[in-house]
């Protein structure tokens, strides 16, 4: 094997360069001079070794060897997104921690506002004051909902919601939440007002009373879907339509770390999968009309 200068001649010249030459008045103790190209050399190698350390960060940092997920989202998303999504993403990347959070869209973007959280997933509209929002990744439709198959057998207006006794939850976050927000200006686009007859924390106790007959409730129809009281109570779309569309929030200028921008695209994609049209959602309506 060559002496390293020599060993370091032969890699130069294989680059294309030569940086070394022998004897001469020129040539050192060594018997070797730099020529030009020589004296760019030692700084190639060390681009290189940074170049190779970036590399390596960087398929550390696709691989996912460690870190945490740090997301927010909103309360009913364990009813058809959460479980799949994390299963998923906890086979793919297992040595990473997941954190998620949130009980409505509204905390959700206060937390991510405050630093509290990376990022997360709301329903809109929300207070977007110091955040970035993605354009929509879901859109579903709130669907009116009752023990009463007569209250469904036709589109539901909100002249005829605002004589209903309704079921509504979100009660906390009444005056914050989404839904209840869009529900509000729904109800002063028709001249009503639509008051609850009773008021829940969270969707899953609104549509068990529901089922039991105590008064209609308002749901998306992707949780209403999912959840077991889907066979004891029918329903019906909210006209005009009453859309309900989800996004990714981050705070602005944030840097995200690579376990939650992995794990947002991977929610993109279960999202994906779970978008219907309206042509989709009127069938479904059809076809339960039909009995």
């Amino acid at each position: 094997m060559g002496s390293p200068p020599q060993r370091r001649a032969g890699h130069d010249a294989a680059a294309g360069l030569v940086s070394v030459h022998r004897g001469g008045d020129a040539a050192g103790q060594d018997g070797i001079s730099r020529t030009w190209a020589g004296e760019l050399v030692p700084r190639a190698r060390a681009a290189l070794a940074a170049a190779e350390a970036v590399t390596a960060a960087a398929h550390q940092a696709s691989a996912l060897l460690g870190g945490t997920v740090s997301f927010g989202t909103f309360s009913s998303a364990h009813r058809y997104l959460l479980t799949p999504l994390i299963v998923d993403f906890s086979r793919l990347h297992p040595d990473v921690q997941i954190e998620i959070v949130g009980l409505n869209s509204s905390e959700v973007a206060q937390a991510v506002r405050e630093g509290d959280l990376e990022a997360g997933l709301v329903s809109l509209p929300i207070d977007a004051h110091g955040l970035t929002v993605s354009e929509p990744v879901l859109t579903d439709i709130v669907v009116c909902v009752s023990a009463e198959p007569a209250h469904t057998e036709e589109p539901v207006t909100p002249a005829q919601l605002s004589e209903r006794r309704l079921v509504l939850s979100e009660a906390r976050f009444r005056h914050d939440d989404p839904m209840r927000r869009r529900l509000d200006v729904l109800a002063q686009s028709a001249g009503v007002r639509i008051r609850p007859y009773i008021e829940v924390e969270f969707m899953d106790a609104a549509l068990e009373l529901c089922a039991e007959g105590v008064g209609d409730t308002l749901a998306s129809s992707l949780v209403l879907r999912a959840h077991r009281v889907g066979e004891r109570v029918t329903w019906a779309p909210v006209e005009p339509p009453f859309v309900e569309q989800f996004a990714f929030i981050t705070r602005i200028d944030a840097e995200l770390s690579p376990a939650t921008r992995t794990f947002m695209d991977l929610a993109r994609r279960h999202m994906r999968a779970l978008q219907r049209t309206p042509e989709d959602w009127q069938r479904e309506y059809e076809r339960q009309r039909r009995g």
